[in-house]
């Protein structure tokens, strides 16, 4: 999102075919070929989908054998919440929603430590190492001087190097909004860094001042399972990736089967769909239009289908503070002249011009782009670069620390850069 007040086709068949392999009524031999073309392809598909099927059985099973290897997987699940025995603060022992638990339920933060857990100023818990991002973790600890209260009325200031011996014995504890703040940032940011690495980045990061017992634990309990669980991973990623390459090969060598009998029509079973990844809708709002984009009024960006979340802009335009939910738009910085949503969308045409809106506007549009983020990993959407990055995490963080300020922003036709 630019902000200046924040960060100052498939070619179609058309016409007849120069085709020799005509019968004397006119009907073409080609379709009588590609029926065996079909079969063929058909009996591949199905030897495809079950080599894929024994792949995908051996991988799971051999996840399973790391984890059990690990002393990760265990039958029986424990409660998330534990109380006095951790100091009444809540303790992570299911971070993927699996009977993964590594953590002890009982004995206290000694315990925790022994089983290899690491305790998280950010989640205000014990986490498994595995869940544990220690870069991002003492790089928020470094710079950021967190207060925490035993008091609502902040008359009792909690050293923070007490918090992270995760040995308080309080009930709860009480924080300000900017550091409730910073708590979501941090995980929306270890959530991106988790999805755009997860095979070269490791998570597992030992801090300094862990217990050699810890240390100990996490070297022989952890690091031999995961290296035999990547090479796991590698042998079965290359066999599945043979696998379709082979796919692609014959699909390119068979002939191409075309029923057009009436000479016009299509054949659709041989037109395979493109794998978009892309957001970019051209250099114009009319080519944009051809390439089937439209304007999202919750990106400020003309976006293709694969990279909207239709249902979700459709409540972003009923959260506004007018009428039904409505937002207002202005052309100017007083705001004293409204603009439409079908006049900001041709705004794309024309690289210098900007349109107006309030500091809330672009709070809900935030708070609506985290939940695009996770909604995209269940429907499929792809989410424009431009905005599924740590750089608009921290542009949506000076937002919330300034919501007075109004904003200004502009008509993207490409986003894909962020």
């Amino acid at each position: 999102m630019d902000s200046k007040s924040i960060d100052d086709n498939d070619s179609q068949w058309s016409g007849p075919e120069k085709e020799p392999f005509l019968l004397n009524d006119g009907v073409k031999k080609h379709h009588q070929r590609a029926c065996s073309s079909t079969l063929i392809m058909a009996a591949w598909l199905t030897s495809h989908i079950i080599v894929s099927a024994i792949l995908g059985t051996v991988l799971v099973l051999n996840i399973k054998a790391n984890f059990r290897e690990a002393g990760l997987l265990q039958k029986d699940t424990v409660s998330a919440n534990i109380p006095a025995e951790f100091g009444g603060l809540p303790v992570r022992h299911d971070n993927s929603k699996g009977p993964y638990v590594p953590c002890q339920s009982t004995g206290g933060p000694e315990a925790a430590r022994q089983a290899g857990c690491k305790f998280d100023l950010f989640v205000n818990g014990w986490v498994p190492a595995p869940c544990f991002d220690g870069q991002k973790h003492d790089y928020f600890v470094d710079q950021h001087d967190y207060y925490f209260w035993v008091d609502k009325e902040k008359r009792q200031r909690i050293p923070q190097e007490k918090l992270l011996e995760g040995t308080l014995e309080y009930p709860e504890l009480f924080v300000s909004f900017e550091e409730h703040y910073e708590h979501c940032r941090y995980l929306l940011n270890a959530t991106k860094r988790v999805n755009s690495d997860t095979e070269e980045q490791s998570l597992t990061v030992d801090r300094d001042n862990s217990s050699d017992s810890s240390a100990e634990y996490t070297k022989q309990q952890h690091l031999p399972s995961r290296k035999g669980f990547k090479i796991s991973l590698s042998v079965a990623k290359d066999l599945i990736l043979i696998s379709f390459a082979l796919l692609g090969f014959i699909s390119l060598v068979q002939p191409k089967s075309s029923n057009h009998t009436d000479g016009a029509a299509i054949d659709k079973h041989h037109q395979a769909a493109p794998a978009f990844t892309s957001c970019d809708c051209g250099n114009s709002t009319a080519e944009a239009v051809q390439l089937g984009c439209k304007y999202d009024s919750l990106a400020a960006a003309w976006l293709p289908e694969h990279c909207r979340d239709d249902e979700l802009t459709a409540e972003f335009e009923r959260s506004g503070p007018g009428p039904g939910g409505k937002w207002t738009y202005w052309a100017d910085g007083n705001h004293t002249q409204e603009i439409s949503i079908e006049e900001i969308a041709k705004m794309a045409d024309y690289t210098d011009r900007r349109f107006h809106m309030t500091g809330h506007w672009h709070v809900i549009h935030c708070i609506f782009y985290w939940r695009k983020e996770q909604r995209a990993r269940f429907n499929g959407k792809t989410v424009e670069p431009r905005s599924y990055s740590e750089a608009h995490s921290k542009h949506c963080g000076k937002i919330f620390l300034d919501p007075g300020r109004d904003t200004i922003a502009g008509v993207a036709l490409n986003t894909d850069a962020e």
